[in-house]
């Protein structure tokens, strides 16, 4: 029975999450000339999008993120008073939330989106943060348009680009154009999800599914570790210097079950498989349980700082 119950509520909570998606959508395409196909590509944005701010969400769950790694971020990039910054593809607004007492001066930046992201909702939060007072002397603005199509005018000491290369078709174009905006000494700070997650995901699966099963889930690591290596590639091809680095932290999961939907969630390919097989993965899993009673495991993210001139 409370098996049951578990199961209704998730598609009740999946249902609400598609009526949210098409709602938005709609909202994307009004007053506008727009066909079914228009519809439909709005609508895989906006799940894309979705999806994308819910496992960083999923993440405070179980570390202390995304604030750990919007800090990194903010260490790297060597933010000074002054500067004039490019967030292309700003979302929630990690970046700022996190460092919100360590803004600079004079600090003049500019946030790049769509509208139906949730930069809509990052742009009401700091006008609410400015009428409260709770900003520095700094200046934001928000532009919702296609990083793609639109011009980038002036120059950036910064430009920020968080984990956003999967959503662009075109990168090295758009790559050449953030490389016109910068100044000379300016740095472009480019992120995506790393392999090591991935990698220590592959001897667990290997030892819980058939050989047959694992030789086509074991595809999921390949791909990406194929996207990696081309998006690693693109940025070489435009940027003469390009340094690398790697964040990691590692996330502690109370019960099986937490592990099991953060598996699911990360890896898609398995989450189907691992549902119909729920309870016989669940036992398999306790194996992995430490001395504290939890399931740990280790992820990591890129970051890229791009110079122009080397």
């Amino acid at each position: 029975m409370l098996e049951q119950k578990r199961l209704l509520e998730k598609k009740r909570e999946q249902l609400n999450t598609v009526i949210a998606h098409v709602d938005r959508a709609v909202q994307e395409c009004r007053g506008e000339e727009q066909d079914s196909d228009g519809f439909l590509k709005a609508l895989g944005i906006i799940v894309r999008n979705q999806r994308a701010d819910e496992l960083v969400w999923r993440l405070k769950r179980h570390a202390d993120e995304p604030r750990g790694w919007s800090r990194f971020i903010w260490d790297k990039a060597g933010m000074r008073n002054g500067m004039q910054v490019l967030d292309a593809g700003a979302g929630w607004g990690n970046l700022w939330r996190y460092n919100r007492e360590r803004l600079p001066e004079q600090l003049r930046v500019t946030c790049v989106d769509k509208h139906n992201t949730h930069m809509d909702t990052f742009c009401n939060y700091m006008k609410e943060q400015e009428l409260e007072g709770k900003l520095a002397e700094c200046e934001f603005s928000f532009v919702w348009d296609d990083l793609g199509t639109m011009s980038l005018n002036g120059l950036y000491e910064r430009i920020f680009f968080n984990h956003v290369v999967s959503h662009i078709s075109d990168r090295k174009a758009l790559y050449r154009k953030f490389a016109s905006a910068l100044s000379r000494d300016g740095i472009f700070i480019c992120t995506w999800g790393g392999l090591l997650f991935y990698e220590k995901i592959q001897p667990l699966l290997r030892e819980f599914f058939e050989e047959e099963e694992y030789t086509e889930l074991s595809k999921l690591y390949r791909k990406h570790r194929d996207y990696v290596e081309e998006w690693e590639k693109e940025l070489h091809e435009v940027f003469p210097m390009v340094e690398k680095h790697a964040y990691a932290i590692t996330l502690h999961f109370s019960t099986a079950e937490e592990f099991m939907e953060y598996t699911q969630q990360v890896c898609r390919p398995v989450r189907e498989t691992l549902e119909i097989r729920r309870r016989e993965f669940l036992e398999f899993l306790e194996k992995y349980k430490n001395e504290r009673g939890e399931f740990t495991f280790e992820r990591d993210t890129y970051l890229y700082c791009c110079r122009k001139e080397a």
